[in-house]
C-alpha cells in the first residue's frame, strides 16, 4: 500500500524536489524527532505558507541545538525511512487542498505501520476546518471568541461583507450572495494625517503563543478587503497604526492568541483580525496555516530599516522565537499525550 500512495502522491508533486529546504539533520543523544511533511503538490513552500530556504535554517538549527532531529519528507516511503510512531509531524500544505486530506492520512498511517501516536502540528483535520471561513466562524464562536456575525439574508445587517467561502484573497463585495461567506460589515477605519484607512491586524502565532503582529492598511476610498501587499510604503503610517491597533491592546491580543491556540490545537498560524473603530473589539475573520508572511515582508522590505515595530521579521529574531515557541508547545502537547 505504501507504494500505491507513493504513486498517487507523485501525481501531485515529484518526490524530494531540488528545492528541499535544508539537509536532514539527525543529532546525537536525540530527545525527539521532528518530521516536516509536504505531501501535496505545493511542495515545501505550501504555496506561500513558508519560504523554506529562509525560514528553516534558523528554525531547525535552534531545534537541533536542543536535541531535536529534523527531517523533510514528501512521500510515504521517505516518511517511513525516518519517522517513529512518536515523532512530531509538521504538515506543510495550502488549506485549499482539502481533496487531498485522505491521501495525507493514508500516507501517515501506511508509512508508520500503525496510527501515529505523536504530536502533530497543522493536523489535516485542522486544514479541513480552516479551509472554510463559515465553519471556522462557527467553531471559534462556540469557543467564545469574537467573530463577525454570519448573515442568512441581507436584511439582517445595515451593511454586508461578502467573501468567498474557501479562497484566500478573493474578490469581496457588499452584496449578499447566498453561496458566499456573508457577515456583518465591521468598520475598521483609522484616520491618519487627514486620510482614512481600512485596517487589519494579523497575529502570527505558534500554537497559542503570539510572536508578531502584522499591520494591514488600505485607503478607505478603495475596497475594504485589506491584504498584506496593500499597505502603503509609509513608515510613519505603519508605526502609527501599530501603536494605535496593537500596542494599546497588546495584552488582550496575547490573551486572544492563547484562546485561539486552545480552540485550534498545535499549529503555525496567521489569524486575521478586524478591529472595530467604534468599540475597539477585535474580531477574528480568518485563520490560516502560516509559518511566516512572505508577501508582507517583501512589500515592506524597501522601508524595513525605518520600521522599528517590524524589526524582528527582518533580522532573524522571528525565526528564532518561532523555534522557541514550537519547543514549548511541543512539550505541552507531548506531556498531554503521556497523561
Amino acid at each position: 500500500m505504501t507504494r500505491f500512495f507513493d504513486r498517487v502522491i507523485r501525481r501531485f508533486r515529484p518526490s524530494k524536489p531540488s528545492a528541499a529546504p535544508i539537509l536532514d539533520k539527525a543529532v546525537e543523544n536525540e530527545k525527539a524527532r521532528v518530521v516536516f511533511c509536504a505531501f501535496g503538490k505545493r511542495s515545501f513552500s505550501g504555496a506561500g505558507k513558508v519560504t523554506p530556504k529562509r525560514f528553516f535554517p534558523v528554525f531547525c538549527s535552534t531545534l537541533n541545538a536542543t536535541g531535536f532531529s529534523t527531517f523533510f519528507v514528501s512521500t510515504p516511503r521517505e516518511l517511513a525511512a525516518v519517522a517513529r510512531e512518536d515523532s512530531c509531524l509538521v504538515h506543510i500544505y495550502n488549506e485549499e487542498i482539502v481533496e487531498n486530506a485522505k491521501i495525507f492520512r493514508h500516507a501517515v498511517q501506511e508509512a508508520m505501520g500503525a496510527m501515529h501516536r505523536g504530536v502533530v502540528f497543522n493536523d489535516i483535520a485542522l486544514g479541513n476546518l480552516i479551509s472554510r471561513k463559515d465553519l471556522t466562524n462557527i467553531h471559534l464562536a462556540q469557543a467564545g471568541i469574537a467573530v463577525p456575525r454570519q448573515l442568512q439574508s441581507a436584511d439582517e445587517a445595515a451593511r454586508v461583507f461578502s467573501n468567498a467561502v474557501s479562497s484566500s484573497g478573493a474578490v469581496v463585495s457588499e452584496e449578499f450572495e447566498p453561496s458566499r461567506y456573508n457577515t456583518e460589515f465591521i468598520d475598521t477605519r483609522v484616520a491618519y494625517k487627514g486620510r482614512e484607512y481600512f485596517t487589519t491586524v494579523r497575529l502570527l502565532c505558534v500554537g497559542g503563543t503570539l510572536l508578531h503582529c502584522n499591520i494591514g492598511a488600505r485607503r478607505a476610498t478603495e475596497s475594504p478587503a485589506v491584504h498584506g501587499a496593500d499597505i502603503p510604503l509609509d513608515p510613519d503610517l505603519v508605526e502609527y497604526l501599530y501603536g494605535h491597533l496593537v500596542e494599546r491592546r497588546l495584552e488582550a491580543l496575547i490573551d486572544l492568541a492563547a484562546r485561539l491556540g486552545r480552540a485550534l490545537g498545535p499549529g503555525f498560524f496567521a489569524h486575521d483580525l478586524v478591529i472595530c473603530s467604534k468599540t475597539g473589539v477585535p474580531y477574528v475573520c480568518e485563520v490560516g496555516v502560516k509559518f511566516h508572511a512572505k508577501a508582507y515582508e517583501t512589500r515592506l522590505l524597501p522601508i524595513a530599516d525605518r520600521l522599528p515595530c517590524q524589526r524582528r521579521i527582518f533580522d532573524g529574531t522571528y525565526e528564532l522565537e518561532s523555534a522557541q515557541a514550537f519547543l514549548k508547545e511541543y512539550a505541552r502537547q507531548a506531556e498531554a499525550l503521556r497523561a
